[in-house]
């Protein structure tokens, strides 16, 4: 229901609107413990604000042109918060002050979509690429011995049928994390090969075993085995417990914030100690190649070795390439600046970073998750890919506590170049 304090606004609260600011009184909220309708979705809230500009510019000029006041990156806009709303759904499943993920509706939900669960009757082989621990069998009851179609999975199923479900992508039915136990999850997911290798990718998988060999302290889920089904993957880790930054980070003071942020950074800064291992190429430890995820996935053909060939991948070959503008912009940003290769997370933002109260009543970092993007990359690459949701529109003050070692302050002409690069290249 809107509120009288909304029809009551005033002029400054409308030229607020108008340059792009979303008041909360705009927003219709729900309860802390209902689950938001579709109206209150990322993308649904950013189309508000567009026909709200829209609407006053109407009132001023009946005759105006709309498509001057429509954002020239409305599309690009529109698609970031789509995939937003993939990452509400781990924000539902988490409780508050650090508690386990998961409440009772939630734990009545099937594991497995009842379209995309396995016969019995199926007699596809089943593909452990990574064997499966012993954790893992003991908690699902799972046979011993190599696995076999019929027989593996009709037991998974059947173990997992009650299994909460923490995360389901909207956008895709048959990407979902389901929890095991208090102490397991699994995520499953369709594979897609590397171009680089011509083999199945499991970045996720082997930077989570790059991580546990190379920083065993650092908070990360810990692999427990991956076995493919058909098309999909089913990679089992540890549940990291608490709370997502981004369910949590519009109820903290400042000086939590900042007290995050520093804690992030010295993670951070750890995670960026591991050097590239001589002559090992750029991308996925396993040599799974580069990727640079924008509003659509892109991966490199080929192994890239230096900063230049990372650079060409990304920007060398844009729409419209024979523009004056674009050769322009390439003269000012190639041959790119002489950078570090540090290993990245590669998509650093709030619904990935686990929080949780510690006994002193302190907040703190849990751990980080969703791997699939890590590997090594140009030291700038962190920050470019966390501000990668950043539009003229936002009005959340995350971006404004960005950890110093990957903020927009500290990488300036990365930042800006991407920017720049954009629009032209997705």
């Amino acid at each position: 229901m809107i509120s009288s304090r909304k029809r009551a606004r005033t002029e400054e609260d409308d030229d607020s609107i108008a340059s792009g600011h979303e008041n909360a009184a705009d927003v219709d909220h729900v309860t802390k413990n209902d689950h938001p309708s579709a109206s209150d979705t990322p993308a649904a809230k950013f189309n508000r604000l567009v026909m709200r500009k829209l609407t006053k510019a109407m009132e001023r000029d009946p005759e105006t042109d709309l498509t001057k006041i429509i954002p020239s990156t409305y599309l690009a806009i529109l698609a970031a918060r789509l995939s937003d709303q993939d990452q509400s759904d781990k924000n539902d499943t988490t409780a508050s002050n650090g508690k386990c993920a998961g409440n009772e509706e939630h734990n009545n939900q099937a594991f497995l979509p009842a379209e995309n669960a396995p016969e019995a009757s199926d007699l596809q082989p089943v593909e452990m690429i990574f064997p499966i621990s012993s954790t893992v069998r003991s908690c699902l009851g799972l046979p011993d011995g190599e696995p076999n179609g019929q027989e593996f999975m009709a037991t998974l199923s059947k173990s997992l049928a009650g299994a909460e479900k923490i995360f389901q992508s909207q956008t895709d039915k048959d990407h979902y994390v389901a929890r095991c136990s208090q102490d397991l999850v699994v995520k499953v997911s369709e594979v897609h090969l590397s171009p680089v290798t011509s083999q199945r990718d499991f970045t996720e998988y082997t930077s989570m075993q790059f991580l546990a060999q190379n920083k065993p302290d650092f908070p990360a889920p810990r692999p427990h085995g991956l076995l493919v089904y058909d098309k999909y993957s089913y990679c089992f880790m540890t549940y990291v417990s608490g709370s997502t930054l981004e369910s949590v980070w519009s109820t903290l003071a400042e000086d939590q914030k900042a007290c995050l942020t520093n804690d992030l950074n010295c993670l951070l800064l750890d995670l960026r100690s591991i050097s590239l291992p001589n002559e090992a190429p750029l991308g996925g430890v396993a040599g799974e190649g580069c990727k640079d995820a924008r509003r659509d996935l892109r991966r490199a053909q080929n192994a890239l070795y230096t900063i230049e060939e990372f650079w060409e991948f990304r920007y060398g070959h844009p729409r419209n390439h024979g523009t004056s503008y674009c050769r322009v912009l390439r003269q000012v940003t190639f041959p790119p600046r002489a950078q570090k290769i540090f290993f990245t997370h590669g998509d650093l933002h709030p619904a990935n970073v686990v929080v949780r109260v510690d006994d002193q009543g302190q907040w703190t970092i849990s751990g980080l998750i969703d791997w699939e993007m890590s590997g090594f990359y140009p030291e700038d690459f962190e920050c470019v890919k966390a501000t990668n949701r950043l539009s003229p529109l936002e009005d959340e003050d995350w971006y404004s506590y960005l950890p110093s070692c990957i903020s927009p302050q500290t990488y300036s002409h990365g930042w800006f170049s991407d920017r720049l690069w954009d629009t032209w290249i997705v």
